[in-house]
């Protein structure tokens, strides 16, 4: 359901994280009985609305579904109270829990550090701390009046997948028509083009600018640093983020191959011989149609910067590796790739996953691990060096769009007790942080962490990105 006004402000955003909660709240019952018959189901929120999956073996799965619409589409033009669907009871007891969540969302500095990086690419996502703000006054009344704007205006989208022929999608979009006629039949709601669909923009990361006082120095990646929300967080999270462009199969497949294979090297050089930290990955990333890398690294015994240099150390050193690297590995490489995308899904709800997502992101390249696949076909090592060379490494690295997130670690355990003997203040350092580990880390009150972070992702879009999108990407993004 994707609606106009699902994420118009923080407000509209947790009212559909709390509508959720209420009907996932209200169906509990049905949702138990469904499961004893192998029925599942689910309800989220999403930046666009809202999704509902339905899946099972039973013929009574179209009936849980019919059921479960009925009663997310019971807000629709409800002001004032809450559908007789919905026990008044629940309210506050849903808000409570939906409260709980966003004040205990990102503790740990690995989750953080995710969040950060993502909200300062998009700049239509509200904070938890943003939602949890909203919320400090809402009521029955002012609840009921933002769910019926959010559901004044929507589209449906659905998808049928598995043992169903035409005759059996067919007869599933007459039921969603059917509920959506009845409940629209007062113009409570109205029908949203595709054109009008909410834009999932996505900021251009700028190429980073040499000191004014310096204009030959070499210029330092982007940085957003911001301290652990949890007092007691042993662990310094780094995320050295890429940015490629708009996604491309031939760049979607470079960078593919690139992760591929630096992801061994990196770990056996960072994880089993420095022992920088406990997690070290590298990942391709695809942001509503943005193409990218990211380096992840987790640790409680190194600082931020160190990891950081030792990053770009890691590249300096793989990057001699790959020139040197023979024809047999290389082709080694593309092939293990290949095997990889041509590997069958291991069952229907990963199908159905691969297909959805190809709807709900607008890109509809329903075969694109196949395609993908004969793009690799053509690949050689030397196109491989240039596109290190153009992306991760350029000769000029003001030609690099480059964003590091650093979430530091709390410089020291929580104490026990402020009159502890010798005995357990010596066993009590065991469990303190290596002071490196906090190097860096901003001396902002543990309360007002989250308004921090908020305001250095808000820097970051304003002052760094200026706001700067890299346009429309495809028919349902811009």
């Amino acid at each position: 359901m994707i609606c106009a006004q699902a994420n118009a402000s923080p407000l509209h955003r947790a009212c559909a994280d709390l509508l959720v909660k209420l009907c996932v709240d209200a169906l509990t019952e049905t949702s138990y009985l469904a499961e004893v018959c192998e029925l599942g189901s689910s309800i989220v929120s999403s930046d666009v609305g809202f999704r509902m999956r339905f899946n099972g073996f039973n013929d009574k799965l179209l009936d849980l579904f019919q059921t479960s619409m009925k009663i997310m589409l019971s807000f629709c033009g409800q002001v004032g109270s809450l559908p007789d669907t919905i026990g008044e009871s629940r309210f506050s007891a849903c808000l409570e829990v939906l409260q709980r969540r966003y004040k205990n969302s990102c503790m740990s500095a690995s989750d953080l550090s995710t969040n950060v990086r993502v909200r300062a690419l998009r700049p239509t996502i509200w904070s938890a701390q943003e939602r949890l703000e909203s919320l400090r006054n809402i009521d029955v009344a002012s609840f009921t009046k933002t769910t019926s704007a959010i559901l004044g205006t929507m589209a449906v989208e659905a998808f049928f997948h598995g043992n169903a022929d035409t005759a059996d999608a067919e007869h599933a979009k007459e039921l969603i028509l059917n509920m959506l006629n009845k409940s629209c039949k007062n113009g409570t709601c109205i029908g949203l083009p595709r054109k009008k669909y909410p834009a999932q923009s996505v900021l251009q990361i700028p190429f980073p600018k040499a000191l004014k006082s310096d204009p030959t120095s070499t210029p330092s990646p982007w940085l957003i640093t911001v301290p652990s929300k949890d007092p007691t967080e042993p662990n310094t999270a780094v995320e050295v983020y890429i940015q490629v462009g708009k996604d491309k199969l031939e760049d979607r497949v470079m960078i593919d191959l690139l992760v591929h294979m630096m992801d061994e090297p990196l770990y056996d050089h960072l994880r089993t011989r420095e022992q920088l930290g406990y997690h070290v990955s590298i990942a391709s990333r695809w942001t509503c149609g943005i193409t990218g890398l990211c380096v992840k690294i987790i640790t409680a015994t190194h600082a931020s910067d160190v990891v950081l240099e030792r990053v770009e150390t890691f590249w300096r050193f793989w990057r001699q590796e790959l020139e040197t690297m023979s024809n047999a590995d290389f082709v080694e490489h593309l092939s293990g790739l290949a095997t990889q995308k041509l590997d069958r899904f291991d069952g229907l709800s990963d199908e159905t996953d691969s297909l959805w997502e190809e709807i709900a992101d607008g890109r509809f390249e329903w075969q694109a691990w196949r395609d993908e696949a004969v793009v690799l076909r053509t690949i050689t090592k030397e196109q491989v060096v240039n596109a290190f060379d153009t992306w991760v490494q350029p000769a000029d690295p003001k030609k690099r769009r480059i964003l590091v997130v650093r979430v530091i670690a709390a410089p020291v355990a929580a104490a026990t007790d402020e009159n502890e003997d010798e005995d357990d203040s010596a066993a009590d350092e065991s469990t303190r942080v290596p002071q490196h580990a906090s190097d860096g880390r901003p001396e902002i009150a543990f309360g007002d962490v989250g308004y921090y972070v908020d305001n250095q992702v808000s820097d970051f879009r304003k002052k760094v990105c200026k706001q700067q999108t890299w346009g429309r990407i495809n028919s349902k993004l811009s």
